[in-house]
């Protein structure tokens, strides 16, 4: 979405289309690059992003059918507690985008805050500067604007999807063999999902705080379910409300 993004507001914003079309080009060059098996195993930093995908809605009966089945928990989150315990220097996290507007927007205000006013790029102060250099020149910005497009993506999703209302916390780890000290390395790790095998990593955090509520599902109408919860959550001296969902199903 990003990369789309990025190519309509280069279009916008360029005088000469002709180089505008070279300098996209060259982008998505660029930016299928930073992301492309072949380039992770040609000594490449052998590193990978990983998604946490949660939900700003607690409640939701889209999530509940998608992934539950309208069984199951649904577990409450305090962000900061979260993101404070992540052992990892890398991360990033905020609210999904759905909204194709707004992807070009963020993407043009990021960079003018960033390429335009970056020491790195002296020669180019607008988007005017940027338009009057050659597309050799272009180059080492364009590389930038691949990186700018790679953090974006992870954040931009189509408008079909915003029912989701996803949060999303991104965490970058360094693998074995990759450039970095050795306890800053993550094991990867595989789980069969959709008869296909996913990486993951493992990162711990502390439940104890970071544990707000669980909500039961829509189809646990037996108390008993709730209660089991509840001393379960005690044996792990874990303080947090047991909640039922609020949502009425009809079938």
């Amino acid at each position: 979405m990003a990369s789309e993004a990025m190519a309509e507001l280069l279009r916008a914003r360029m005088i000469d289309q002709s180089k505008c079309e070279a300098v996209i080009s060259r982008f998505r060059k660029e930016a299928e690059a930073l992301t492309s098996f072949d380039t992770l195993q040609s000594g490449g930093s052998l590193s990978g992003f990983y998604v946490m995908s949660l939900c700003i809605e607690p409640d939701s009966s889209l999530l509940w059918s998608e992934f539950t089945e309208f069984e199951g928990y649904s577990l409450e989150v305090g962000l900061g507690d979260l993101i404070s315990g992540l052992p990892c220097n890398s991360f990033w996290h905020g609210a999904v985008v759905y909204d194709s507007s707004e992807h070009q927007t963020l993407i043009e205000h990021v960079i003018k805050h960033d390429l335009f006013a970056e020491d790195q790029f002296p020669e180019i102060t607008g988007w005017e500067s940027f338009d009057a250099l050659t597309l050799n020149e272009l180059i080492p910005a364009i590389q930038h604007l691949s990186m700018i497009a790679l953090m974006f993506n992870m954040f931009f999703k189509n408008e079909c999807f915003a029912g989701e209302n996803e949060y999303r916390v991104v965490v970058s780890a360094i693998h074995e063999g990759g450039i970095a000290r050795p306890d800053e390395l993550s094991p990867t790790d595989f789980r069969v999902r959709d008869g296909v095998l996913s990486p993951f990593i493992r990162v711990p955090f502390n439940a104890a705080s970071a544990i707000k509520s669980i909500t039961v599902g829509p189809l646990v109408s037996s108390e008993i379910a709730a209660q089991g919860l509840r001393c379960y959550l005690s044996s792990k001296h874990i303080d947090a409300d047991v909640k039922r969902s609020s949502i009425p199903l009809r079938f």
